[in-house]
C-alpha cells in the first residue's frame, strides 16, 4: 500500500486518489473479488479535509499512478460480517472457531503504551470470543487486556467502548447493568494492523484498590 499523505491534508480534486495498493501478485484471470475495509470514523476537523466527505468516494484498477482504467463497482455492508451473523450475541453458538491460549503468567498492566503483542497480519478482521463466570457480589468489575488490533468489545451483546492496540488504556470498566450473576460472555472484533489482532493477556478482576 501507497499513500500519497500531502494528499490527506488537502482537498481531494474529482480526479485525485490518495492510496494506492499494488495488486498484481494478487489478480488472477477470469473474476476477482476485491474487499476494503473501512472504519468510518467521522468528518475531520479543524482543517481542509473538514469539507470533505468521508468514505471511498472513487476507486478501481489501472496501470498508472494518475488514470483510472478500469472503475470498478462496490457494494456496501454497513455492519461486519459478525455482526448480523449474532457473533456478539451471548446465545451465539460457535462453529469451527480455533481455540486460543493466553499467556497465564503476564500480569495485564492497567496501562501503557505501545506495549501490544507483535503478532503477523493474516485477515482484515479477527474475532475473539470468551466467557467467563461471575459470583453472588456487589463487586465492581472491569476488564484487564493487552491485544494488537483495534476495534470494539461487547459485554453480553452490548458495546462497551473502543479497543485500541496503541494505548495507554488496557483495562475497561464493566457496567453492572449488563454483567449477570453467573455466565458473561465477552466479544472482540479487532481490525488487524501491521501487528495482527493478537491477544497475549486477559482478565477479569474487581475492585482496584492497592494498584497502580
Amino acid at each position: 500500500m501507497w499513500r500519497d499523505v500531502d494528499k490527506s491534508f488537502k482537498k481531494i480534486k474529482e480526479n485525485d486518489y490518495d492510496n494506492r495498493f499494488d495488486a498484481k501478485n494478487l489478480l488472477r484471470r477470469g473474476k476477482n473479488e476485491i474487499i476494503a475495509l473501512y472504519e468510518n470514523i467521522g468528518h475531520e476537523h479543524g482543517y481542509y479535509p473538514m469539507e470533505e466527505l468521508c468514505g471511498i468516494r472513487k476507486a478501481g484498477l489501472s496501470d498508472n499512478e494518475t488514470v483510472l482504467k478500469k472503475p470498478l463497482a462496490w457494494e456496501v455492508s454497513v455492519d461486519l460480517a459478525g455482526i448480523p451473523q449474532q457473533f456478539t450475541s451471548p446465545e451465539f453458538t460457535p462453529h469451527n472457531w480455533q481455540t486460543i491460549d493466553l499467556d497465564s503468567n503476564y500480569d495485564v498492566p492497567r496501562k501503557g503504551n505501545e506495549i501490544q503483542p507483535k503478532g503477523k497480519q493474516d485477515a482484515l478482521f479477527t474475532w475473539y470470543r470468551a466467557a467467563f463466570d461471575l459470583p453472588e457480589s456487589n463487586d465492581t468489575w472491569r476488564l484487564l487486556i493487552n491485544a494488537s488490533g483495534n476495534g470494539y468489545m461487547y459485554l453480553n451483546g452490548h458495546n462497551i467502548g473502543r479497543h485500541w492496540e496503541g494505548g495507554p488504556q488496557r483495562e475497561y470498566y464493566l457496567p453492572e447493568c449488563w454483567l449477570n450473576k453467573g455466565k458473561n460472555v465477552l466479544v472482540l472484533g479487532l481490525r488487524q494492523t501491521a501487528n495482527g489482532a493478537v491477544i497475549r493477556g486477559m482478565e477479569i478482576k474487581n475492585s482496584i484498590s492497592n494498584e497502580k
